[in-house]
């Protein structure tokens, strides 16, 4: 083409001059930005003022600003120098300059945050174009407020808060997560469910697996996981901490897969601790109580026992007395005594178990009753393995009763040997402990106990031997024994390392003599007496009787209280009352504070099954009272009769 045609062409699209400014005048006015274009009064280079030379009129609908055009900003929004100096700098660089910028600022005298792009056409003139973003600032302030609060709730907050992302990696965690893990987060940053070193557990300690973890079925389902418990691997304890977690899905708009989980927990070791402490405690009480039922029934068996042994002892003495000149009974009746002596020492370690007292307490030398014990052992079932001996020296004396010690000390032995089959060691050490109490340990090298059988060896009825071998009595009737005596019995066994019994008595007890003893006998004549005997049961009655009498006494009998009252107050008289405490209708102490209403000075001997703290607080301050344990023989009775008279002038 031409250069002809191409300027004709040219001129048909020519436009008219006023079309372009009209065109600009609608552009500038319909524009949504404000603008202003100013000239700037400077004082050296200090910006002091500006003109208005063109505005738009959204610069109005933004500022609320009116006819500003040739006006100065001094007249139009006074002080404004003063109350926003940072926006008149940032013109005034621009207008003296030349470089152009962009701010966001808030204008104190307008109320409002503005976007504003400057640039300078001319020597010291700018233009201004802006918009008011205050809306959007109070939403960026609110969001900021907003994930301030959240931060600190996250950060102080006493439960752990992790976010997982979609692959089960953490993406943040808060310090509470941290502590209660043991790790910090750039450690946990790598792991996921599946991490070796992450190993939770359930509660019964089987290992949790990564498809049962409540992220994973959070992430997998899309469904809320609470309160699952499971044990976690703590690095920096080396110990198991136990957490509960909750898991939540966490969705962005319009996904049916969740992007992320929150998940929180909390630390239920101690928990964890104190329900196991209370559910130890609870079986604990429950033994007490079934240790205390056993005890119950012993005592009602011993009861009836006693008497039964009681008739047997006084018949056999009979039959001793009255039959001296036969041969050959001597044997088969001591052979009986024997046998009932072995069935009263074993009725009275059963009603140890009541019991929370001594029946007949003595100042005790430990060694002195070791010693007895193990010369007894000697000679019959210590020669099958080694004993080491270590007692200390000058340990205090303690209270005790020295057959009940003696048999414990005795079963204990030989519960020992019996673990020791093909040899070892028994070991017997004493000690003075703290505040003179002792310590008594009896060690062997035997075959030693699992766990689960140690800790139930002191139960009741609990044994390993086989039928006719054991009764599960023995460690039951020591513990019994040693609370009786105000200490302790532990135990500690491992398989193939043996077994350690140790226990602990209170010590550095003085002597405390027994009324009956008070003032010892001058001789030992028995002196006749007219006796009124007050037991329940048949047997005692065919049998003690009788055995009195040919002591010499005059013995008049009682089948129970009341009948025992009806004899006294009939006017016979009697120089002492022989009462049995556990009888029906009307016991004996309801007989014994019946007749120190009306006899005051009646001697008076309370027959028990054993001396518990009741019977000892109703003879204590009586000085004509005082208490004989079944079975006994009647010859004990007879003498236990003339010393309290003997003892007692005024009886």
């Amino acid at each position: 083409m031409d250069g002809q045609s191409q300027q004709g062409s040219s001129s048909e699209h020519e436009l008219p001059v006023n079309w372009t400014e009209s065109r600009f005048e609608r552009l500038f006015n319909t524009m949504l930005n404000g603008f202003a274009h100013c000239w700037m009064r400077f004082e050296g280079e200090t910006p002091k003022d500006f003109l208005y030379l063109k505005v738009n009129r959204a610069f109005e609908t933004q500022t609320g600003l009116k006819d500003v055009t040739g006006r100065w900003v001094s007249d139009v929004i006074p002080g404004i120098q003063e109350r926003d100096p940072e926006l008149f700098t940032l013109y005034g660089e621009v207008a003296r300059t030349g470089i152009p910028t962009r701010f966001e600022t808030f204008v104190e005298a307008l109320g409002d945050w503005f976007d504003i792009a400057v640039y300078s056409p001319g020597p010291n003139e700018f233009v201004a174009i802006f918009d008011v973003i205050t809306s959007r600032k109070r939403l960026e302030l609110d969001l900021r407020e907003s994930e301030a609060r959240h931060r600190t709730l996250f950060d102080t907050v006493q439960q752990g808060i992790i976010y997982l992302d979609m692959e089960g990696k953490l993406i943040a965690a808060n310090p509470c997560a941290e502590q209660i893990l043991g790790r910090s987060l750039s450690q946990m940053m790598d792991m996921t469910d599946e991490s070796p070193d992450w190993n939770p557990i359930h509660e019964d300690g089987s290992i949790f697996p990564a498809s049962e973890h409540p992220t994973t079925i959070t992430l997998r389902d899309g469904i809320p996981v609470n309160d699952v418990v499971m044990g976690v691997s703590n690095p920096r304890t080396g110990s198991t901490t136990w957490i509960c977690i909750n898991a939540m899905p966490v969705f962005l708009e319009g996904q049916a897969r969740p992007n992320q989980v929150y998940a929180t927990f909390r630390d239920v070791t101690d928990q964890r601790r104190t329900v196991a402490l209370q559910r130890k405690l609870e079986e604990e009480i429950q033994h007490a109580q079934k240790l205390e039922s056993l005890g119950s029934l012993a005592s009602g068996i011993a009861h009836d026992v006693n008497n039964i042994l009681a008739a047997i002892q006084a018949v056999t003495e009979t039959l001793r007395e009255s039959h001296a000149e036969v041969p050959g009974l001597d044997g088969p009746l001591e052979t009986i005594e024997r046998a009932a002596d072995r069935g009263r020492d074993t009725v009275q370690r059963l009603t140890n178990f009541a019991r929370k007292g001594l029946n007949h307490p003595e100042v005790l030398d430990l060694n002195n009753l070791i010693q007895e014990e193990m010369n007894l052992l000697r000679r019959t079932t210590l020669n099958k393995v080694n004993v080491s001996l270590d007692l200390a020296n000058n340990l205090p004396s303690f209270m005790g009763e020295r057959g009940n010690l003696a048999s414990m000390f005795m079963n204990i032995c030989l519960n020992s040997v019996d673990a020791m089959p093909h040899g070892g060691t028994l070991t017997i050490r004493s000690r003075a402990l703290p505040d003179d109490n002792l310590e008594l340990v009896i060690a062997d090298t035997g075959v030693g106990m699992p766990p689960e059988i140690a800790s139930r060896a002191t139960e009741p009825f609990f044994t390993t031997k086989g039928i006719g071998h054991g009764t599960g009595m023995g460690l039951a009737m020591a513990t019994a024994t040693v609370r009786a005596h105000g200490g302790s019995l532990s135990l500690v066994s491992e398989v193939g390392s043996g077994t350690t019994v140790t226990i602990r008595l209170p010590g550095g007890f003085a002597p405390t003599p027994s009324k009956a003893s008070a003032k010892p006998a001058t001789n030992d004549i028995y002196q006749p007496k007219r006796i009124l005997f007050v037991d329940d049961d048949e047997l005692i009655r065919a049998s003690l009787p009788a055995l009195l009498e040919r002591f010499g006494h005059h013995v008049i009998q009682a089948s129970g209280g009341k009948e025992a009252m009806r004899i006294l107050e009939s006017g016979i008289t009697v120089d002492i009352l022989i009462l049995y405490l556990n009888m029906p209708e009307m016991n004996g102490a309801e007989v014994f504070q019946a007749v120190r209403r009306t006899w005051r000075e009646l001697p008076i001997v309370l027959a028990t099954g054993h001396l518990d703290d009741e019977t000892a607080e109703l003879i204590k301050p009586d000085h004509a009272a005082t208490a004989i344990c079944k079975p006994f023989k009647a010859a004990a009775l007879a003498k236990l009769i003339d010393q309290m008279f003997l003892s007692n002038p005024t009886v």
